[in-house]
C-alpha cells in the first residue's frame, strides 16, 4: 500500500506570514559553536507558539521562556552537536523583536509535503 502525503498547500497560502531568517555556517570546537556572520533571507511561514511542555524538553543551555514552530515549504537548518569539527548550517528566526535558533524538524516528511521546525529563543 502506497501513501499519498498530505498537501497543505491551501492553510500555507492563507496563514503564511513573511518571515526573516539569517542562514550562518560554523562548527563545534571543543563542544562549543563557533559561527561565521550570515546572511538574510525572507521565507513564507506559519508561525505558532509552542507548549511550555515542549520548552521543559530542551537541554540546559537550549532552554527558554519563549519559543515557537514554524510550517513553510522552505529548508531551514539546525546544527549537530555530534559532528564535532564539521562544518555545519545553522538557520535563526528573526520574528517579533526576538532571535529563535532553529533546534530540530518535526518529521513530518514523508506525511506530508511541508516542514515544521522548533526554534527556541536565544541569546548571543
Amino acid at each position: 500500500m502506497s501513501m499519498i502525503p498530505m498537501d497543505f498547500s491551501s492553510v500555507l497560502e492563507a496563514f503564511s506570514q513573511p518571515v526573516t531568517i539569517e542562514d550562518t555556517t560554523g562548527s563545534y570546537v571543543d563542544g562549543v559553536w563557533v559561527e561565521e556572520e550570515g546572511t538574510e533571507r525572507t521565507i513564507s511561514a506559519i508561525v505558532l507558539a509552542m507548549k511550555p511542555e515542549e520548552l521543559e524538553l530542551f537541554a540546559e543551555g537550549n532552554a527558554s521562556a519563549g519559543g515557537i514552530t514554524l510550517t513553510t515549504d522552505e529548508t531551514l537548518y539546525f546544527t549537530d552537536i555530534n559532528a564535532d569539527g564539521t562544518e555545519q548550517r545553522q538557520s535563526y528566526v528573526l520574528y517579533n523583536g526576538y532571535r529563535f535558533r532553529v533546534i530540530g524538524t518535526g518529521f513530518m516528511q514523508p506525511n506530508t509535503l511541508h516542514n515544521i521546525y522548533s526554534c527556541v529563543r536565544y541569546f548571543l
